[in-house]
């Protein structure tokens, strides 16, 4: 899964009206695997290197160099090159990772960082940026402004009688399947019958009546569910099911982000 933080208009203003020296901004290009975190750390590391050698030649004052390398240090954590820090590294083995650790084993494709020697803010990118280390006295704010515009994820509900599955689609990147909690694995289950297709009377439901007032049992059992897990995402949702299910379920749900039209699905 991508962990990706996009800045709010709000943020992105905070960040642009920043008039500071030193105004330092990293865009690192990384990689989601766990088993990547190592290497985005070592990624970020010599950029903060690059960073500080640039200060260094224009005779920044020794206090706001120090005041950044603490930035830094508070972003990577225990330095594994550093031989003082294994000691430290080893009591950790058995423990619960550090809050370092945890955000180097949750990125995306690329990162943002931009630090002053008062603040630091990160952003992880769903795009691989142009690698960069700039030292100026604002920050640099374009690859920002791609990611605020340009839509690069959505979801997908895949929809029908017999089964349901909530898909995250990135771009330029192999679709995954969210595991969503309270999910009804098809119609019977979620009307607890063994057909939803009632072709006789039984009790006050019957013919195509029947039929829709228990699809609309299963299609709101489906939205309220994906509603608790997509609590707090923006990004489009689109489904992909047949008719009479597909009306039913856009006419009930209640996320705030639903696509108007859908993948059409073949009739059976």
């Amino acid at each position: 899964m991508l962990h990706i933080d996009i800045p709010t208009l709000k943020e992105f203003k905070v960040l642009a009206a920043v008039r500071a020296e030193p105004c330092v901004s990293f865009y690192v290009a990384t990689s989601a695997p766990p088993s990547e975190a190592k290497a985005n750390r070592i990624a970020f590391k010599d950029a903060t290197k690059d960073a500080l050698a640039q200060l260094r030649d224009v005779g920044t004052d020794k206090r706001r160099l120090v005041a950044l390398e603490h930035q830094f240090e508070r972003l990577l954590g225990a330095d594994e090159d550093n031989v003082q820090d294994q000691d430290h590294i080893r009591k950790l083995q058995n423990k619960k990772s550090t809050e370092a650790e945890q955000f180097w084993m949750e990125q995306a494709n690329g990162l943002a960082v931009l630090a002053t020697t008062a603040m630091l803010h990160t952003f992880r990118l769903p795009f691989t940026p142009k690698p960069l280390a700039e030292v100026a006295d604002r920050f640099h704010l374009t690859p920002l402004i791609r990611v605020m515009t340009s839509p690069h994820d959505l979801f997908v509900l895949a929809l029908s009688e017999e089964a349901v599955r909530l898909v995250h689609v990135f771009v330029h990147l192999p679709p995954v399947t969210i595991t969503v909690p309270k999910l009804p694995h098809n119609a019977e289950e979620a009307t607890r019958r063994p057909s939803i297709h009632v072709r006789a009377p039984r009790g006050h439901l019957q013919n195509l009546e029947g039929e829709k007032v228990l699809l609309e049992k299963y299609a709101r059992r489906i939205d309220q569910a994906v509603n608790a897990a997509l609590a707090g995402q923006t990004a489009p949702l689109v489904l992909a099911a047949a008719e009479p299910i597909a009306s039913i379920f856009r006419a009930l749900t209640k996320y705030p982000y639903s696509a108007t039209s859908g993948l059409r699905t073949p009739t059976t």
